[in-house]
C-alpha cells in the first residue's frame, strides 16, 4: 500500500509459491483509516473493507465489450494506479525486501529512509 504522495505505507510478508493477492491481503489484516479510498487491481476481485471506498476496474464481460463510460472509468482508475505500480516497481528494483543488506547492522534503516515509512 502507498499513500497519495507515493510513500510505501505497508508491505505484506513475502510468501513462496502461488498465492492470490486477495487471500494474502485478507491474511495480512492491515487496516485503512475509515473514509479512505482504495484503488485496487482485478486481482483483488471480491476484497472488501468496511467504511472504505474501493475503486476497481470493471472486467470485460465474456463475449461482450465495455460501454464507453465504463472504458472511461477504467482509464481514470488506471491513470491513478500507474503511480501505485511505479512505487511497487521501485521496491522490486532496489530488491530491498528480497535481499539481505549486509553492510549495516540494522537493514530496516535503509528501507525506512529510502521509502519514507
Amino acid at each position: 500500500m502507498i499513500n497519495e504522495t507515493c510513500h510505501v505505507c505497508f508491505l505484506s510478508d513475502t510468501c513462496e509459491g502461488k498465492a492470490s493477492d486477495k487471500s494474502m491481503a485478507e491474511l495480512a489484516g492491515y487496516t485503512v483509516p475509515p473514509g479512505s479510498c482504495l484503488y485496487q487491481d482485478k486481482g483483488f476481485q471480491g476484497f472488501y473493507l468496511p467504511g472504505i471506498t474501493i475503486f476497481q476496474p470493471k472486467k470485460t464481460p465474456r463475449g461482450a465489450e465495455l460501454t464507453p463510460p465504463e472504458k472511461a472509468t477504467n482509464r481514470r482508475i488506471s491513470s491513478i494506479r500507474i503511480r501505485i505500480e511505479h512505487a511497487i516497481g521501485g521496491v522490486k528494483r532496489y530488491r530491498i525486501v528480497k535481499d539481505r543488506i549486509r553492510l549495516l547492522t540494522h537493514g530496516s534503516l535503509i528501507f525506512s529512509t529510502v521509502f519514507n515509512i
